[in-house]
């Protein structure tokens, strides 16, 4: 429990630090919405009881979009993200909604040939 609660208090911090306004931490004795980064210290103080913690581990689906055109999506057909440079998402969140099985095959399926375009681009035959 400790070690988990080091960890939320990680994340909440990581959150914060690239941008979020607030976290919903999901614990049983802790604010429902903690706003300020200071506050990130109350998870790794959080109850020692495991029936504290309500977590759903879920793969994210189109959270990242991919699409041709930057308005309808984040990352493009190179796995790039619009705008950016050598910033790659290779994961189900490119899925357009959830594909209604274990995505394990696909994200693997998908990995494999971003890596492959990518090693082109860089001109790397073997790897």
């Amino acid at each position: 429990m400790a070690n988990l609660r080091r960890a939320l208090r990680f994340v909440a911090e990581l959150l914060f630090a690239a941008g979020a306004r607030a976290v919903l931490p999901g614990v049983r004795g802790i604010p429902d919405r903690l706003t300020a980064p200071d506050q990130a210290t109350l998870l790794e103080e959080g109850p020692d009881d495991p029936r504290a913690y309500g977590f759903a581990l879920t793969h994210l689906f189109g959270t990242a979009r991919m699409s041709v055109r930057p308005e309808d999506g984040v990352v493009g057909p190179d796995f790039a993200v619009h705008g950016t440079r050598n910033f790659f998402v290779l994961d189900s969140s490119i899925f357009p909604t959830n594909i209604g099985v274990n995505p394990q095959l696909s994200i693997m399926g998908i990995a494999m040939l971003a890596a492959e375009r990518m090693a082109e681009r860089a001109g790397v035959t073997k790897f």
